[in-house]
């Protein structure tokens, strides 16, 4: 399982890249408020995710603080490494402990009860399906400024040899 976790890790961060390369190659959508809003909330749920597994608070930068779209990106691309690097050397005893998240009682509340208990592997789950989401709502807003969506499917990766991200 941990080689299966450490690969939608790898797979996010070449989907990640293939989808900031299509936005700052298309003049309008590197301009559209919501494009830069969706791509930092990909990267500020991907840094939160990776503060809760080191066990750290988490710190983000507030949404404006990047000087430009370019700062951004590289905030972005800051997580995968270490992220990868965690997951890939974690034990199952690690994958197994809990995910307890800050917003816990935001979900309760949306739930009606507590949520169950989940672990880190399945955060890693959530965490890349929520970025996969995403990515999805940034390829509709491409499409509307006269850009051809990048395929970024899991498996697309995986017909690909699993390449590695090419920012």
């Amino acid at each position: 399982m941990r080689e299966l976790l450490a690969d939608m890790l790898r797979q996010m961060e070449w989907a990640d890249a293939i989808v900031w390369r299509a936005v700052l190659t298309n003049a309008p959508a590197s301009e559209d408020p919501k494009v830069r809003e969706l791509l930092y909330h990909i990267a500020a749920v991907q840094h939160a995710y990776l503060a809760i597994w080191k066990r750290e608070p988490i710190a983000l930068p507030e949404p404006d603080d990047q000087a430009d779209v370019l700062a951004l990106r590289d905030w972005a691309r800051s997580v995968y490494e270490p992220g990868i690097a965690l997951i890939a050397g974690a034990d199952d005893a690690t994958l197994a402990s809990p995910f307890e998240a800050p917003w816990g009682a935001e979900i309760a509340k949306a739930l009606g009860r507590q949520p169950a208990a989940a672990s880190m592997a399945e955060s890693v789950a959530q965490m890349t399906s929520h970025s996969a989401y995403h990515r999805g709502q940034i390829n509709t807003r491409l499409r509307t400024h006269g850009a051809n969506p990048p395929l970024v499917d899991f498996i697309a990766w995986v017909w690909t040899g699993k390449p590695a991200p090419e920012w």
